[in-house]
């Protein structure tokens, strides 16, 4: 559900930027169609660079982290049953030690989305008292700020520039 919305997004914005560079401004400025149209290439080659290949890394690492993770809720019991490939972990709200939630400046003042598309990305690492640690990205539920207060979990918003998981900005605890 989100990959379409954010790959609708991306062909959106940046087919639509490009037909107003492209055909709109030569048009208004009486350039040459011709010669608007040999921009082209340059306007992609940026497009990519500073939307797709951004996107599209950080789209697989979310990915890496939950493509075989179930995640099971019983909101009546309080209890969460997370299920990666063969292993199953199952905790009480109570047993969570900590839940930390990386959001980037758009999402963690309450807009809804940034500038690019890879400012609606955003994971959380829950930690247990007994010292299992998952990740939860967006992938697997679409807005953790919402999941997170209709359970009634309290989470520490973090402040990330890139919402990239790094392993090393979490010590043991």
């Amino acid at each position: 559900m989100f990959v379409i919305r954010a790959l609708s997004q991306i062909a959106i914005w940046g087919f639509g930027t490009l037909f107003i560079l492209q055909i709109v401004f030569p048009k208004i400025f009486n350039q040459d169609i011709a010669e608007g149209f040999s921009m082209l290439s340059y306007w992609i080659a940026l497009y990519i660079v500073i939307e797709i290949l951004p996107l599209t890394t950080i789209h697989f690492q979310y990915y890496k982290y939950n493509k075989s993770t179930e995640l099971c809720i019983d909101k009546e019991k309080r209890i969460i049953i997370i299920k990666e490939k063969d292993d199953v972990c199952s905790f009480r709200f109570d047993q969570i030690k900590k839940i930390h939630l990386a959001l980037n400046g758009w999402l963690i003042n309450g807009r809804k989305s940034g500038f690019i598309v890879a400012n609606r990305y955003h994971y959380a690492l829950i930690e247990t008292q007994d010292g299992h640690r998952f990740f939860i990205t967006c992938l697997l539920i679409n807005n953790l700020i919402n999941f997170f207060d209709e359970n009634g979990l309290y989470y520490e918003k973090e402040l990330v520039l890139w919402p990239r998981i790094r392993l090393g900005r979490y010590k043991e605890s």
